[in-house]
């Protein structure tokens, strides 16, 4: 039997899933050393690649976020640099987006852009252990695998594998569309590991179906499923990544 999309853990935090590495968890981020709120104006170490907020609001879509974590010195109550780690705060509620796409996530209140949404929270997973699980999903199962790549300047690759199957928090329940409304950035604070924040990438009404890309396909598109997003330069099909096949 397959499972349902519901049946799953509910967790507010990846935990360590088969195949991950343990010191990805480990609290060894360098702290900064900052006597009260954080700035890159005050040289603080977590911003030394510039602000990451204006009042709370994310400036740059395209850059990693370090945010300050348990290691650092600076107030954590006035802080503007702890913005993701707090967790979710819109009343955020799963729906049927219809037939074809099943369950959705959407907000009872306006989202302006540049606000947190939420983090994709799930197991944090080996290469091999992604690679077992999607041979063994069913046609009709949903996939909830997410893999992302970081790309260093010292030519390095990293790749971190979350997979909420099974244990997840509510960005589970986001659909893809061509057009989305929300963009992932890679966020970092206290440990190594990536966490995959959300935010709104323009402003979006109550109600409003939330939904991110799934990414550009790296397969062939017949290993794809179709997309129903609706969206005006919607591909037809959704993103196949398989670089765990």
């Amino acid at each position: 039997m397959r499972p349902s999309t519901l049946d799953f853990e509910y967790i507010s935090q990846s935990v360590p899933g088969p195949g991950g590495e343990p010191a990805d968890f480990a609290p060894t981020l360098r702290g900064c050393l900052c006597p009260g709120n954080c700035s890159s104006q005050t040289l603080c170490s977590c911003l030394r690649f510039g602000d990451n907020y204006d009042s709370g609001l994310l400036i740059d879509f395209g850059k990693p976020v370090v945010e300050c974590g348990a290691n650092c010195a600076c107030a954590n109550g006035r802080c503007p640099n702890r913005v993701a780690q707090r967790g979710i705060s819109l009343p955020l509620r799963v729906f049927e987006s219809g037939r074809e796409k099943g369950f959705g996530l959407r907000c009872l209140s306006p989202i302006v852009r540049g606000q947190f949404v939420c983090n994709y929270e799930g197991e944090a997973i080996g290469k091999e252990e992604a690679k077992r699980r999607l041979a063994a999903l069913h046609a009709d199962s949903p996939n909830f695998l997410f893999i992302l790549r970081e790309h260093t300047s010292a030519g390095e690759v990293i790749v971190t594998c979350i997979d909420p199957t099974r244990r997840g928090n509510l960005a589970r329940f986001l659909n893809h569309s061509c057009a989305p409304n929300l963009t992932v950035v890679p966020l970092r604070y206290t440990i190594p590991l990536a966490r995959l924040a959300l935010f709104a990438n323009r402003d979006i009404a109550p109600m409003e179906e939330l939904h991110y890309s799934y990414g550009q396909s790296s397969g062939s598109t017949s290993d794809s499923k179709p997309c129903h997003c609706g969206s005006v330069n919607c591909t037809g099909v959704l993103p196949f990544d398989d670089c765990c096949i």
